[in-house]
């Protein structure tokens, strides 16, 4: 049993929202580069991938570095049954993003005490994980928030501007909190549950301010850069993109049904 388990959710890649190929990109980057830590496992949760091409990059990838990977089905079964689905249930059926993080909580607690819930693009560089784990150390609690940086590539082991974004969760195997099934992608489907452990919740902000002491800030985490500049830079560019790629998303998912 570790103490730690790094879970990823890793999902389809969405244009136009994320650029052709950067979501494969990303993952490589991260299989090359991110650090093995003390009492620590990674795992991979692969979450209804609808393109078999890219599902099996995906797992190839995974096990030419030998990373354990648990994954959740593309519902076609369901999906062939219900051709009148709604919007909001093929948002649930096709993405499901929070039954993927509680079933990445599940899989991290079988193999460590502490399930860190990471969207597939983060990754911790030795400096995040260094004031994550002193931060542990020093500040026992149930549960932790990590703030992300956004970053390109190339920005990678460089000094980085502390322009924290949306925290990543942190959860011990003794915590009651999961995140809300009935929630959609795209609707504050993370910062619901960041409010009910203490989070603000102004919007337009990073959502890094705690109010009371269910979770505690804890080092940081880098967010692999998936979409054009304007897109990572601009929130209503990325709202309006992120919808349309919804909407294509569920379209290839009833199109791969044929």
């Amino acid at each position: 049993m570790h103490k730690f388990c790094i879970v990823r959710i890793v999902g389809n890649e969405n244009p136009p929202r994320d650029l052709p190929g950067s979501r494969l990109r990303s993952l490589e980057f991260i299989l090359l580069n991110e650090p093995n830590f003390a009492d620590t496992t990674k795992l991979y949760v692969l979450n209804r991938l609808v393109d078999q091409d890219y599902r099996r990059s995906v797992i190839d990838m995974l096990e030419a570095y030998q990373q354990p990977f648990y994954e959740i089905p593309f519902p076609a079964a369901k999906l062939k049954a219900a051709p009148d689905m709604s919007h909001a249930d093929m948002n649930l059926e096709v993405i499901g993003i929070n039954s993927a993080r509680n079933t990445g909580i599940a899989v991290g607690h079988a193999v460590a005490d502490y399930a860190i819930i990471f969207d597939g693009d983060c990754f911790f560089d030795l400096t995040g994980w260094n004031e994550f784990i002193d931060t542990v150390e020093r500040t026992p609690s149930h549960y932790y928030s990590i703030p992300t940086l956004r970053i390109k590539p190339e920005q990678y082991q460089t000094q980085l501007d502390r322009n924290y974004t949306e925290p990543m969760p942190v959860f011990h195997r003794d915590s009651l909190e999961r995140f809300d099934v009935t929630r959609l992608f795209g609707n504050c489907d993370k910062l619901e549950l960041l409010h009910r452990l203490g989070h603000d919740g102004t919007a337009n902000t990073n959502h890094c301010t705690i109010h009371g002491d269910r979770t505690v800030l804890a080092g940081y985490c880098c967010h692999m850069q998936t979409g054009a500049d304007e897109t990572e830079e601009i929130l209503p560019v990325r709202m309006l993109l992120r919808h349309q790629s919804i909407h294509n998303l569920f379209e290839r998912a009833r199109a791969s049904l044929a």
